[in-house]
């Protein structure tokens, strides 16, 4: 009797351990999915999904639009296709300075609403 009861103990420990292993691992799997946003043109990004974009400022292009309380510039890619951009943060302390950025975010209406913008 006291045997049995040994193996019940076993095999509940190693299904509570497997069910942790599991369960760790899928959710390391949908943390590094989501890590993943695959980098895009001007012209995919206007798609609509979750996506990054890296392409040059247009630094006379920029405004800080007091309705939406965010940051409006321009930017161009390589094909010389232009998107206006929407920030609600603080820019990177260096934006003046670079060209390009890489923006991630979604094409939301006529505007990429940017919520990460990283200078290159």
């Amino acid at each position: 009797m006291k045997l049995t009861t040994q193996i019940g103990q076993v095999k509940t420990a190693y299904l509570i351990g497997g069910g942790l292993i599991i369960g760790f691992s899928v959710m390391a799997l949908v943390s590094f999915s989501q890590a993943m946003v695959p980098y895009v043109t001007v012209k995919q990004a206007r798609g609509g999904t979750y996506c990054q974009v890296t392409a040059r400022v247009l630094h006379a292009s920029r405004r800080y639009d007091s309705a939406n309380k965010a940051t409006v510039f321009e930017v161009v890619d390589e094909h010389g296709d232009r998107m206006r951009i929407r920030y609600g943060r603080t820019l990177p302390a260096n934006f003046d300075e670079v060209e390009q950025v890489s923006i991630k975010g979604r094409f939301d209406d006529e505007v990429f609403a940017a919520d990460e913008v990283l200078t290159k």
